[in-house]
């Protein structure tokens, strides 16, 4: 589905071009044109390809999904690849997810090439970004009369604060993990400190190349944007500065936390042992004894009675039961 828009020099918006429209309002540099692609069709690629001349390969780029977010410089257009929290999906999906508030949260791709009165972003589900910058688009803001880039600005910037309540939240969970681990760690606790562990180093890997590429923008890398507004990407490099941080510490505490728990659970098992040494060794003398004279005294009152054997066997079992019931209230099982 392309959803168009289009700004024209008198300060109009038009919505929903053709494809002639298109070809018109764009030789002339004074409008600007937004166009969505999201779930795209054949003939939806082929706007992109003979209206606005994309290279074969960036359009390959759009369509395969799990691209590196990546920069790349062609000479009427700058590609753009980035990634945000995208829509709720099933536990059982793949790689590309993270625990965050019990839920799987997925990671949605985000290709925007970004031309000298043009931006194109291309998605293959909802992004909520765009969603919300279509709604502000059609309310009449002036955020299209600001032109091309201060539109890629708003959209960056709306990628990078979805990112900030999903750390929050790791970050969050590694405080609760290392209060479990020095209070009362369980067989589950090691999973989810690695479950942890690893959702941190994904965001990291996506977040990192994104870093880069917002600061090659910031560079004069793209001759498409202008000097005016290299300050608000500035700013979402800051933000990503800031993200990357956050995680490089998290991923210090995960780090620390397993380590800790190693510790913990070493530690605990030498108190078992060194309990049940004591109890083996306070058991020994009476053992010993009962060993040497076999207990088979003449006048022992229990020899006689009728019901001896069954009544051992009770006691055996009910000792059996008291301890393992004991040592699980104790956590040693």
């Amino acid at each position: 589905m392309l959803k168009s828009y289009c700004r024209r020099k008198d300060g109009n918006l038009i919505i929903d071009l053709n494809r002639d429209t298109i070809k018109e309002v764009l030789t002339d540099e004074e409008n600007l044109i937004w166009i969505d692609v999201e779930d795209p069709d054949d003939n939806d690629i082929e706007v992109l390809l003979e209206v606005f001349g994309l290279h074969a390969m960036t359009v390959e780029d759009c369509i395969m999904p799990n691209t590196r977010p990546k920069i790349e410089q062609f000479d009427n257009y700058t590609f753009l690849v980035l990634h945000t929290i995208g829509s709720i999906v099933q536990p059982d999906a793949g790689d590309m997810t993270l625990s965050a508030n019990g839920k799987r949260i997925g990671i949605a791709e985000l290709d925007i090439c970004l031309g000298k009165n043009y931006l194109i972003t291309f998605h293959t589900e909802p992004v909520r970004v765009i969603n919300a910058t279509r709604d502000k688009v059609e309310n009449k803001s002036p955020i299209l009369s600001r032109g091309p880039d201060f539109l890629l600005y708003h959209m960056a910037d709306g990628l990078v604060d979805n990112y900030f309540p999903v750390v929050d939240e790791l970050d969050n969970k590694i405080d609760k993990m290392e209060e479990e681990i020095l209070t009362e760690p369980s067989k589950d606790t090691l999973k989810k400190l690695y479950d942890l562990k690893m959702d941190t180093m994904f965001l990291r890997r996506i977040i990192g190349p994104e870093r880069d590429a917002i600061n090659l923008l910031i560079r004069n890398e793209s001759p498409f944007i202008r000097p005016q507004n290299q300050a608000y990407f500035r700013d979402v490099y800051d933000h990503m500065v800031r993200l990357s941080d956050l995680l490089d510490v998290c991923r210090e505490i995960t780090t620390s936390a397993v380590e800790i728990y190693m510790i913990v659970s070493s530690n605990k098992l030498n108190e078992i042992i060194k309990t049940l040494t004591i109890l083996a060794t306070i058991a020994t003398p009476s053992i010993i004894i009962a060993s040497i004279y076999g207990m088979n005294f003449k006048y022992m009152p229990e020899l006689g009675f009728r019901y001896g054997y069954l009544f051992v066997w009770l006691v055996m079992i009910l000792t059996t039961v008291f301890m393992v019931v004991f040592f699980k209230r104790r956590k040693w099982l």
